[in-house]
């Protein structure tokens, strides 16, 4: 789960028209149209949309909740959002822990937020889901937990393998993993010379090892943001063990999307090494890979092409994120993640031929 935000600091409205509600006007919504009643309603970070964590009581049975306020551009295309709530309920139908979406008293799972003149907001509650963001675990993780973790997202995309939306079909989002085209027009916000050169560097080498191949890479529906943020890991104690770590949920479907699977898997470890305290990179990579593909395999092209697509998702953090900075520039959450993308991309260039074992 995203980390609480101070009340006091609302972000800007982004170049996607990021909702700027209020926590009143939150829980008014969780009151009157989920008739729920709220113990505990509190901001949690994001980037585009605005989440909302929510308890509630009834009795002795408290059940908790996460509201999300989806961004004005996305708020337009309704096919896309239900692609992401039937996602999670395909998945909890196959006993993948993720969020449960909650259908409102008329059977539709989203309402709206808005004015026609200022924009309409859609809007949709899911359940929370309990448990430690890896992120956040306290202690250094294990060989096998990269390996368990890498393992998760392969039965996910096993399962997702046979699902299929509408919503997915016409993608125009400039996060398309593929989509070189939105980092090369934004080349020049890019400040520092050291900076622009790796992310020309990373263009030339996708441009000539991974897009004339990809027509021969397999496909499907990705989740497309499984970064340790939205990775849940249980920190119980086994008998006669001490606690052990294991992964136990997924959150966050926003990014997903009909995309190539080798893509799955970059995002994946670059957003794992952009988090990880360990510097050694290739031993993170290496388990993250041999776990996913312990469920879901990849071929000898897909494979050969892994890190240089894990290289341009790092690019894509780090020159969208700069951009969305320039509007949102409070918002330490998009910061955070640009940060640690430009340093993680200059380590991993330096090293691209060791960053994984095949």
């Amino acid at each position: 789960m995203a980390a609480e935000i101070p009340q006091s600091r609302q972000s800007t409205d982004s170049v996607y028209g990021k909702p700027t509600l209020t926590l009143g006007t939150a829980k008014e919504i969780v009151n009157t149209r989920y008739c729920l009643e709220i113990d505990v309603i509190k901001e949690l970070s994001g980037s585009v949309d605005q989440n909302f964590y929510v308890s509630s009581s009834v009795g002795a049975q408290t059940t908790e909740f996460v509201l999300k306020i989806i961004n004005l551009k996305e708020s337009k295309c309704e096919e896309l959002l239900m692609g992401r709530i039937e996602i999670m309920c395909c998945l909890n139908n196959d006993n993948i822990n993720c969020p449960v979406p909650v259908k409102l008293s008329d059977g539709n799972y989203i309402t709206w937020y808005g004015t026609k003149e200022s924009g309409q907001h859609a809007v949709y509650l899911q359940t929370f889901v309990h448990g430690t963001p890896f992120a956040d675990i306290e202690i250094t993780p294990t060989s096998d937990l990269y390996y368990s973790a890498g393992k998760y997202l392969g039965n996910v995309d096993v399962v997702l393998k046979k699902f299929h939306h509408i919503g997915f079909e016409n993608d125009d989002s400039i996060w398309k993993p593929h989509c070189m085209n939105a980092i090369q027009e934004l080349m020049h916000i890019i400040e520092l010379e050291e900076r622009k050169t790796m992310v020309e560097c990373v263009i030339r080498m996708f441009n000539s090892k991974v897009s004339p191949h990809l027509k021969k890479l397999k496909k499907g529906v990705i989740h497309g943001d499984y970064d340790p943020n939205n990775v849940i890991v249980s920190m119980l104690p086994h008998e006669g063990e001490d606690v052990r770590p294991e992964v136990c949920g997924i959150i966050d479907f926003s990014d997903a999307r009909y995309s190539y699977y080798v893509f799955e898997l970059a995002i994946c470890i670059a957003d794992f090494l952009m988090f990880s305290k360990d510097a050694n990179h290739s031993l993170i990579s290496t388990r993250l890979s041999e776990g996913y593909q312990s469920k879901f395999q990849l071929n000898e092209l897909e494979k050969s092409l892994l890190p240089i697509c894990i290289a341009s998702r790092l690019c894509q953090v780090a020159v969208l994120g700069t951009n969305e900075l320039k509007v949102q520039r409070y918002n330490n959450y998009i910061d955070n993640f640009v940060s640690k993308a430009w340093n993680c991309l200059h380590s991993t260039l330096a090293n691209l031929s060791k960053i994984i074992e095949l």
